[in-house]
């Protein structure tokens, strides 16, 4: 794994994710790898494939804070654990570098025993590159929680996906996190909502995207092929302080985002069949 991960996911052992991003900041803003107009081109606005380890780099410093602040809000405003969750499935839908997995891990030691919660992660994504790091961030991470945790991945597009089989009667968490504002990711997306219709046991469905139509686009397609309604979105404007690319200085920005949270039970028709 590239020295600059490794030594922030050693300062995120301290000081979490903010610890991490601060010490990919620390590392990489005396020499950035690439610039922004450069980036913006060959990954067509930050929605292609990332093809290389100094754009995922790029990529992390301009966007992951703002993406997990955005992603723990919602799950803060949405979702409840307790201790008696010691089983829980995870599904990261172009989980990038892992950012809505770190978040989600850190949301659940808050509620959990993470020594007496076991994880199931499943990580979907089309860059091997940002699939690699994802699987090396969110093992370090799970470590220094204490969490006891599974991993699979699938590097491949959504028109691919194929669920997996916990084959337990546990909830699962479906994650989405800034993928569903994206033109090709709307166009496959109901080989992966055929699939959570039939997904066994009681399924939540945690959404972030960009503010902007296409983004809500995203998330009504979403919403009406799983519950055959849309679902209220709610807005959220997060400040915080982050490293600006393109103004190359440190500085407070606006997050301004949208979330969801929607269920889908299937353990009552399976209750009822029995």
């Amino acid at each position: 794994m590239h020295t600059i991960i490794k030594n922030a996911c050693l300062n995120m052992a301290k000081d979490g994710f903010e610890g991490f991003y601060d010490s990919l900041a620390d590392q990489l803003v005396p020499n950035l790898p690439t610039t922004y107009r450069s980036f913006i081109h060959r990954t067509d606005g930050a929605t292609l494939p990332l093809t290389s380890v100094n754009d995922a780099l790029f990529f992390s410093l301009a966007y992951d804070k703002g993406h997990y602040l955005t992603f723990s809000r919602v799950l803060k405003d949405r979702l409840i654990f307790s201790e008696e969750d010691t089983v829980i499935n995870l599904i990261d839908y172009g989980c990038g570098q892992g950012t809505a997995t770190l978040a989600t891990l850190d949301f659940i030691a808050k509620s959990c025993n993470p020594k007496s919660t076991k994880l199931n992660i499943h990580l979907i994504e089309q860059s091997s590159i940002a699939l690699e790091i994802a699987v090396y961030k969110i093992t370090a991470r799970s470590k220094q929680l204490g969490f006891k945790i599974s991993l699979n991945t699938q590097n491949c597009f959504f028109s691919e996906v194929t669920l997996p089989e916990f084959s337990n009667n546990y909830d699962t968490i479906h994650l989405m996190s800034y993928v569903l504002d994206i033109k090709s990711v709307q166009e496959e997306i109901l080989t992966i909502t055929d699939q959570i219709k039939d997904f066994p046991g009681k399924n939540f469905i945690v959404a972030t995207d960009i503010n902007k139509t296409e983004g809500k686009r995203g998330f009504n397609l979403l919403s009406i092929q799983l519950t055959a309604k849309k679902t209220p979105i709610k807005e959220y404007y997060l400040p915080h302080h982050r490293y600006n690319i393109c103004q190359k200085s440190f500085g407070t920005h606006i997050a301004d985002a949208i979330g969801f949270l929607l269920e889908v039970d299937n353990s009552i028709s399976l209750d009822l069949a029995a």
